[in-house]
């Protein structure tokens, strides 16, 4: 009887009253997705496929709330029988189609429907003394199914009577979940579910995801897809994330008993694809399950079939998560979210990894990744965390640790800091909701954790073992929130690579004020603002693939023009389009009909391929009358021509690669 009572269902998902709405669209949303990443196949043509899409309605009715979620089901795969839900909704047995089996999922555990099915009975009964009978409603394919909770309190008994009916051609283009809730005594908050649906949002960029909202207003929010789905993404699990005793878990609790185990294991496993098939007994997985023996041969022989993955980096994922295309569409996603302003500014990084348990064997892949983001929109620190890019319906977290400080991250000085919270992390960083603590505000931080395998601490999903990924999680976090605090921090102490651009630039201007001849005694080249700017940034936590040469030196003209209001020139910036020839101050570029006339430039022609060494060189080679040659990264066809066309004139031509490797 804990199922139809709040204090039962908050024990057993540990989720409490005030977030059941939002624990009922979580986990229709989190099915519908999950749903839609496996069955997608992407367009066929422009008439007759859409975009991957979920659409939610939220409907105040005169007496009750109506929930629906629907995704597209344009391949007819979403199809529910009458049996499965009698499995489902079977109170004396556990079922999930999901049990056991380690993959990318957002909702792992299962037993969610049956939570969603006594949800509305519980709410009802103990808030407002109704008996609650209206029906969950799930329309697939032609098929209507009215799935109601029957109480017996007398005998304390509980079952769902299911009825099946015909329904229209027409709502055949979705799979449709529906679900009516009881309207809580204090009116409910919708401000509350609209968040957390545009939370919900952020990370599922690969996902279009539409919400109509009808309470005294009607209004919609639609959010569109910002990257495909990749459509030959098999989401398939691996034998290293697994021990014997939880491979014959796995076994057990497969429903199937009638299905070959050798087609079963090669549709689960990634290993299963190379099995031969003599190695897999002949039997169906009933039979299977009733012998250990050969459960824990398969076991073996699915481990010698292939190696681990490779590289963290195989780990298969419905979408790209490059991380310059991930950023563009996270920021893309904020836009629409209406989070950042014109000037906001993001910093994104993420990385892979492996955990290798201290049980032999046992390996798994995952993928964390964290935005931070500076925007005037805000008044203080807004944070959200996701797992497999599904958010909790309140702001508890799942990065929290254990009371022995899970997560240690070491800075740029090798001190070693600890924390047992992703918050504690932060607060070091300077970010806090509390206002007395926080030294960088206007601040939005979002975090993603991806892996096959997550161990959940409860029911409700909202609390999971962090420690195969504290290691990661705290030293990429770390990274992507050092910097210099905002309240402390002028013009001058920049936050951002444009930021700390900006600063240098600054500096440079100053300097050439002060000292205008080094305009012409040290001249910079856009790739000289590049060099001096990456020590700078990797010093301040920056990685080595956040630091991005083409995106920092397309940034320099606008950041003199429109941050100091002066030319790349009055900075003694160049920037040539091809090969340049310097001698005696001057600065010539090289184009065929030049050829003839530079070739008789100086005594001597020096070749240089490194930007920046020229400027470095110029007073000396000055004085010996010396022409440079500058490649600008490669020997250009015409820098070739006038190698040769200077030769014929006894201009000696020399090219040093050591010299330029050594930054002479």
């Amino acid at each position: 009887m804990d199922y139809v009572t709040l204090e039962g269902i908050e024990n057993r998902t540990g989720i409490e009253k005030k977030d059941m709405y939002g624990f009922v669209l979580k986990e229709l949303l989190d099915n519908a997705l999950d749903s839609l990443e496996t069955q997608y196949r992407g367009q066929k043509n422009h008439n007759a496929i859409p975009a991957a899409e979920i659409e939610v309605e939220i409907k105040k009715e005169p007496n009750y709330l109506r929930i629906v979620v629907r995704n597209s089901n344009y391949y007819g795969n979403v199809i529910f029988t009458k049996d499965q839900l009698h499995a489902i909704f079977s109170f004396d047995a556990f079922y999930s189609s999901k049990r056991n089996q380690y993959k990318i999922s957002r909702g792992a555990l299962g037993d969610a429907f049956k939570a969603i099915l006594c949800m509305p009975y519980a709410l009802a009964k103990e808030e407002q003394n109704i008996e609650w009978n209206e029906p969950l409603i799930i329309r697939s394919q032609q098929t209507l199914f009215l799935v109601r909770l029957i109480v017996d309190r007398v005998n304390q008994t509980i079952h769902a009577k299911i009825k099946e009916e015909p329904q229209t051609q027409e709502a055949t283009k979705f799979a449709e979940i529906e679900v009516p809730l009881p309207i809580p005594m204090d009116n409910l908050d919708f401000t509350r579910l609209r968040n957390f649906l545009i939370d919900y949002t952020t990370f599922n960029t690969h996902i279009g995801l539409t919400f109509r909202i009808k309470d005294i207003s009607n209004y919609t929010l639609n959010f569109p897809q910002l990257q495909p789905i990749i459509t030959k993404w098999t989401n398939q699990t691996s034998i290293y994330y697994y021990t014997l005793s939880e491979f014959e878990n796995l076994i057990f609790g497969l429903e199937n008993n009638d299905a070959s185990s050798y087609d079963v294991i090669k549709k689960i496993f990634r290993e299963g694809s190379n099995i031969k098939k003599e190695k897999v007994a002949q039997m169906t997985v009933g039979q299977l399950n009733q012998s250990p023996p050969h459960i824990n041969k398969l076991y073996n022989d699915l481990r010698n079939t292939m190696k681990p993955l490779a590289t963290t980096s195989k780990l298969s994922l419905p979408f790209d998560v490059n991380k310059k295309v991930r950023m563009d569409s996270i920021r893309k996603r904020l836009q629409q979210q209406n989070r950042l302003s014109e000037s906001s500014k993001i910093k994104y990084n993420s990385k892979f990894g492996f955990y290798h348990s201290s049980t032999p064997g046992i390996r798994f892949p995952f993928l964390y990744e964290i935005a931070v983001i500076h925007s005037d929109k805000l008044c203080t620190l807004e944070f959200t965390d996701a797992l497999n890019c599904s958010v909790a319906p309140n702001n508890y977290s799942f990065l929290i640790g254990s009371d022995d400080h899970t997560f240690r991250w070491k800075t740029a000085s090798n001190n070693i800091h600890s924390a047992r919270t992703i918050f504690d992390i932060l607060g070091h960083h300077g970010y806090s909701y509390d206002e007395d603590s926080c030294k960088k505000p206007n601040s939005i931080i979002l975090v993603n954790l991806i892996s096959p395998r997550i161990d959940y601490k409860n029911y409700g999903k909202s609390n999971i073992n962090v420690v195969p990924f504290a290691e990661v999680i705290a030293d990429t976090t770390a990274k992507a929130c050092s910097g210099r605090s905002r309240s402390i921090a002028s013009r001058s102490e920049p936050l951002t690579v444009i930021g700390f651009l900006r600063q240098l630039l600054k500096e440079r201007y100053e300097a050439v004020l002060k000292n205008p001849s080094l305009k012409e005694k040290q001249v910079w080249t856009q790739s000289t603002v590049f060099y001096h700017l990456r020590p700078i940034l990797l010093n301040s936590g920056y990685s080595n693939e956040d630091i991005n040469r083409e995106y920092i030196t397309g940034q320099i003209k606008s950041a003199c023009e429109e941050y100091l209001g002066v030319k790349r020139k009055d900075l003694g910036i160049i920037a040539a389009d091809r090969a340049q020839l310097y001698f005696k101050g001057e600065w010539h570029d090289v184009g065929l009909n030049d050829i003839s006339g530079l070739a008789q430039y100086g005594t001597d022609m020096l070749i240089v391929k490194k930007e920046g060494v020229v400027e470095q060189l110029a007073p000396y080679a000055d004085i010996n009358g010396i022409a440079l040659l500058n490649t600008r990264g490669f020997l250009t066809e015409y820098a070739s021509i006038l190698s040769k066309e200077a030769g014929k004139h006894d201009v000696t031509s020399l090219f040093s690669p050591t010299l330029m490797h050594r930054g002479y």
